[in-house]
């Protein structure tokens, strides 16, 4: 609601890819991983209905889940007349951290 960002949608595929590259050259790969494994259950609370995948010795966590994004549409009623109607939608999201 309220309007929408401009999001990177890739109209081959038909998705939204966001793609970042950070690299921590100071800090062991177990301190990354175990920190990203807090932020995840920080983030998403218990990650046991999230967490599809998650590997320590080749650095990759996979995690899945959705959410809704609610949004303002008119209809018409049986009268046709107008009138505004929140509506949401599903949105599916894949996390690849490696």
């Amino acid at each position: 609601m309220g309007g929408y960002p401009k999001l990177p949608y890739n109209a081959q595929t038909k998705v939204i890819e966001f793609k970042s590259i950070k690299t921590f050259s100071n800090i062991d790969k177990k301190t990354i991983y175990d920190r990203t494994m807090e932020w995840l259950a920080l983030t998403f609370g218990s990650l046991t209905s999230v967490l599809n995948y998650s590997n320590l010795d080749n650095g990759k966590i996979i995690v899945k889940g959705w959410f809704e994004v609610y949004y303002k549409i008119d209809v018409e009623t049986f009268w046709t007349s107008k009138k505004e109607k929140a509506n949401s939608v599903k949105c599916n999201f894949t996390y690849i951290l490696q």
